[in-house]
């Protein structure tokens, strides 16, 4: 049996009047692929949110390898999402001003556990934009540069 990794248990979030989520349970074993699915306005991107401690349920719990990440402060949430989780928006979020070598180094820890930057940036069929700036990129290849920086710290 593998090692759970994410357990929600009874989370809801309500933004004003109205709940976006009611009451999920999920588990998510290390290792695990899921998808989650459902019409635009369903509570898609508020799940996630809520998995990656973006934002906190409005009640329930979420564990992360059994610790409950609601309840812990903002630092302790900042320092977890940055060593264990990787995330890539819809929207690219890359800094313009910065090269695509840049914006993905910003996800760089400073231990040698790191993936190789142009071995990933090679797999993901960027190698040859590190030094442009993200607006000489196209979407696609923006985004791709996001998944680079995300992965790249082995979160």
């Amino acid at each position: 049996m593998e090692e759970v990794l994410l357990e929600v248990k009874s989370v809801s979030k309500k933004f004003e009047d109205r709940y976006v989520l009611e009451n999920v349970d999920m588990r998510l074993e290390n290792c695990q692929f899921i998808a989650i699915l459902g019409h635009s306005g369903s509570g898609k991107s508020t799940m996630l949110n809520i998995l990656s401690s973006v934002l906190r349920p409005s009640t329930g719990y979420v564990f992360y390898k059994g610790r409950d990440i609601t309840k812990l402060s903002k630092k302790e949430v900042a320092e977890i999402r940055r060593e264990y989780i990787g995330l890539v928006f819809q929207h690219y979020m890359l800094l313009p001003n910065l090269t695509i070598r840049e914006n993905i180094e910003i996800g760089n820890k400073k231990d040698n556990k790191n993936i190789n930057l142009e071995e990933l940036c090679t797999l993901l069929g960027i190698q040859h934009l590190l030094e442009h700036y993200p607006y000489h990129l196209s979407g696609g290849e923006q985004q791709r540069a996001c998944i680079a920086r995300a992965v790249i710290k082995k979160p």
